[in-house]
């Protein structure tokens, strides 16, 4: 069940990744974005990765799709002119694939000296914690000090858009 659930992410993924950049409509190209991250993120939460997959829920979603669909339906774009020329097939074709053969080659050379013991040991220590608490273990006992100092970075600069967007009253 687990891996037909994780087949359905994938193919949702290519699918809706595909449709994104081909379609003609930009707000229906933003909107598969948004379907092509959510079907990444359910890939995340299958393998195991939680946070991951929440970040990405959270980061891509909550943020940049929405501020992609704010600029879009704020500029009213609403068909683009596709040039169909073959060249760019062509040249994109070959980056795609030179980058395939490179990524596979340093995967496959970088990861050789791994023993399957090795991946024992570390499943077997790590086991009994999941994901979130073990980054929330780190994040809170650990970094706290950088967290603080970000959060309130992060609240200066809500209150400093809040100030920008205020009209004076006169």
């Amino acid at each position: 069940m687990q891996q037909f659930i994780l087949e359905f992410f994938c193919i949702g993924a290519l699918l809706s990744g595909f449709l994104s950049v081909n379609c003609k409509n930009t707000v229906y190209g933003v909107l598969f974005l948004a379907l092509s991250f959510l079907c990444v993120s359910g890939v995340f939460i299958t393998l195991g990765a939680e946070f991951i997959g929440l970040a990405l829920i959270v980061i891509y979603l909550g943020a940049i799709v929405v501020l992609f669909l704010f600029v879009v339906m704020m500029i009213n774009i609403r068909e683009i002119e596709h040039e169909t020329t073959s060249a760019y097939a062509l040249i994109s074709f070959i980056l795609g694939f030179s980058f395939l053969l490179l990524s596979s080659a340093f995967v496959y050379s970088g990861f050789s000296h791994i023993s399957i013991q090795h991946v024992y040991d570390y499943i077997d220590l790590y086991a009994t914690i999941q994901n979130i608490t073990g980054i929330g273990i780190v994040l809170y006992s650990y970094y706290w000090t950088y967290l603080i100092i970000s959060a309130i970075i992060l609240l200066v600069a809500m209150i400093g858009a809040i100030l920008l967007t205020l009209k004076k009253v006169e």
